[in-house]
């Protein structure tokens, strides 16, 4: 069970993080969908406390939110939601090589080799033209970080773009 634990943390950890934007229903259904194939994974279990006693606390959710993230990740919660924040408003109003740039000029936690692999990352994604593929690789592929649900839903509507 270690492994796969491991590899939906960071995707509880968003999905939480989703929650504290308003979306509880879509957190909902993903916590129990994700709750169905791991039913004993305690990020899980955590994560649909969260969902489930926060979701009209404002401030106070957001930071169990980020604390949450920060726990199950090697991400501090604070800057995986800058990240996400900055590459779906630029990938929205300038595209996606504008919102790589942005990442690697804005965001330098992520380091270059990480941020350079990421690149290499989209750029097959993009050749796929497949969400399924680009899914498999986002959790297959990809550090944990990069293949949250946030992110599947960022490559999708790139991929939809070309």
């Amino acid at each position: 069970m270690g492994l796969e634990s491991d590899k939906i943390k960071c995707k509880v950890a968003i999905m939480a993080e989703i929650k504290s934007r308003g979306n509880l229903k879509s957190s909902r259904k993903i916590f129990e969908s994700a709750a169905a194939k791991f039913p004993n994974c305690q990020a899980i279990i955590t994560g649909r406390v969260i969902v489930e006693e926060n979701a009209n606390r404002g401030a106070e959710a957001e930071k169990l939110t980020r604390d949450f993230i920060t726990k199950n990740t090697d991400v501090s919660g604070d800057e995986l939601i800058k990240f996400i924040n900055y590459m779906e408003t630029y990938d929205s109003k300038f595209g996606l090589k504008a919102a790589i740039q942005v990442a690697k000029d804005n965001l330098p936690w992520a380091g270059e080799e990480n941020i350079d692999q990421w690149v290499n990352w989209v750029n097959l994604l993009i050749s796929l033209k497949s969400f399924k593929s680009s899914k498999l690789f986002c959790e297959h592929g990809m550090p944990a970080a990069l293949g949250s649900v946030s992110f599947l839903k960022f490559f999708n509507r790139s991929l939809r773009k070309l």
